[in-house]
């Protein structure tokens, strides 16, 4: 386009000169024909016709002449006229294609622009996605970790409190199941005064052996030591356990503490 611009600049240059140099010419000339006429009339004034027909003759000429300088005055200005048409129409077109490529180059570097920001853009909004991403995924690590906490935490103390609530509970259950060992050994001790009665000494017998069991099973020596020793003033008297209870006897008696002793080898000794 700069080429364009200088070329259109030259020729303009050239026109206008043109024109210019026309104007000295048509100048230059008018002067002439200013001067040949002046000559003429000179001519005419020194020369004085003899008859009419002389005059008429020299007018004739002095009219062709003049016809002549304007037709060639006429001449020079319809050419300088056309040299600024032409220059004018020529910077006209050179100014509209200058208008028409700068318009071009402007939508070329405007297009340029818009992808230019578009790829920049998308590269940010890309990064600003993969920040949001992490931001989500450290967010969600962060939560999960502090919820796993928080769940301990509440498990704990659900636990704490639960156990504090329960405690007394547990005590009670204790309490009455140990009232309930003690009352069924009541029964059974009620059981063995029975069969006593009746004379019964193998059942007597049984009957004690389960109070022991009991007496074990709650962790009261004493009672597993008045059971220990009434089965062992029963079989002195002679009763007997069965073929079936031998075996459950045994193994019971290999099962108790060593504070036992002589009276697991006493009652052994005499089943």
């Amino acid at each position: 386009m700069r080429l364009i611009f200088t070329w259109g600049i030259i020729i303009v240059t050239c026109f206008v000169n043109f024109a210019i140099l026309s104007a000295g010419a048509f100048g230059s000339l008018t002067a002439s024909a200013e001067v040949v006429k002046n000559n003429a009339s000179e001519k005419v004034i020194d020369e004085q016709p003899k008859s009419v027909s002389d005059i008429h003759e020299q007018i004739t000429l002095l009219e062709a002449q003049n016809r002549l300088l304007r037709e060639h005055n006429q001449s020079l200005l319809t050419t300088v006229h056309w040299a600024l048409a032409f220059a004018a129409v020529f910077l006209i077109a050179v100014f509209g294609l200058m208008g028409y490529f700068t318009y071009r180059r402007y939508e070329q570097d405007k297009e340029s622009l818009k992808n230019f920001l578009d790829s920049e853009i998308t590269k940010i909004r890309a990064g600003f996605t993969d920040r949001l991403s992490e931001w989500k995924r450290k967010s969600a690590d962060n939560l999960r970790k502090e919820t796993e906490i928080l769940k301990q935490s509440l498990n704990n103390i659900a636990e704490s409190k639960s156990n504090e609530a329960i405690s007394p509970v547990k005590t009670r259950i204790n309490s009455l199941s140990r009232d309930l060992n003690y009352l069924q050994i009541g029964v059974i001790k009620l059981e063995a005064e029975d069969w006593k009665k009746k004379g019964i000494k193998g059942n007597v017998v049984s009957c004690w052996f389960r109070i022991a069991q009991k007496g074990l099973s709650i962790k009261q020596d004493w009672i597993v030591s008045d059971a220990l020793n009434e089965m062992e003033r029963l079989l002195k008297q002679g009763a007997k356990f069965s073929a079936a209870q031998v075996t459950e006897v045994t193994g019971f008696l290999q099962s108790l503490p060593p504070q036992f002793e002589a009276l697991v080898k006493a009652i052994q000794s005499k089943i």
